[in-house]
């Protein structure tokens, strides 16, 4: 039989959703709590989707419930603290990118996941998307020949970092790159 993994997620906004979907098609693994600052967001997200947990605190959840993995999806500037916390906590972590907005930060946390001996795993999600799956594949398959030079590039509106992220002016650079 499989064994069942308990996870979390930290952040249940339009990406949390995304993990909460992924988690939930997933054999094997058992959502048991969501925590996010906004309580409403949290309660609907617990209750959407069957998970007995529910919190607005982050140190309380994971005090809280026995997890062996956590999902990070908070604004970049907020990641560091709970990842580490996650850590501390014995769960591994699966965080949306950046990883961080310092090379100090990022560095500390590597270190702490190999200190810990758990997994820390940044979420390149377009990595996974099917025109990055079919651009991979034509160039395995030697159709396009031997690539020696690509541009890539990923379009936001003006909408996105002026309205719809109101933390946008807390990140940086990487957060808009291509990942």
């Amino acid at each position: 039989p499989m064994e069942h993994i308990n996870v979390a997620v930290i952040g249940v906004g339009l990406q949390g959703g995304g993990h909460l979907a992924s988690y939930k098609a997933l054999e094997g693994v058992n959502l048991v709590a969501v925590c996010d600052v906004n309580e409403e967001a949290a309660k609907s997200a617990a209750a959407a989707n069957g998970i007995p947990g529910r919190y607005t605190d982050y140190k309380e959840m994971l005090a809280g419930e026995k997890l062996d993995g956590v999902s990070i999806v908070i604004p970049d500037h907020l990641h560091y603290e709970p990842t580490m916390a996650a850590l501390n906590a014995g769960a591994h972590v699966l965080l949306e990118k950046p990883m961080a907005l310092s090379v100090p930060e990022a560095e500390e946390m590597a270190a702490k996941a190999n200190q810990t001996g758990l997994n820390l795993m940044v979420n390149f999600s377009h990595r996974h998307q099917l025109p990055s799956i079919m651009a991979k594949q034509r160039i395995d398959s030697g159709e396009v020949g031997q690539p020696i030079y690509a541009y890539a590039r990923l379009n936001n509106t003006l909408f996105v970092p002026t309205k719809m992220l109101s933390w946008a002016q807390k990140t940086a650079l990487p957060h808009w790159l291509i990942t």
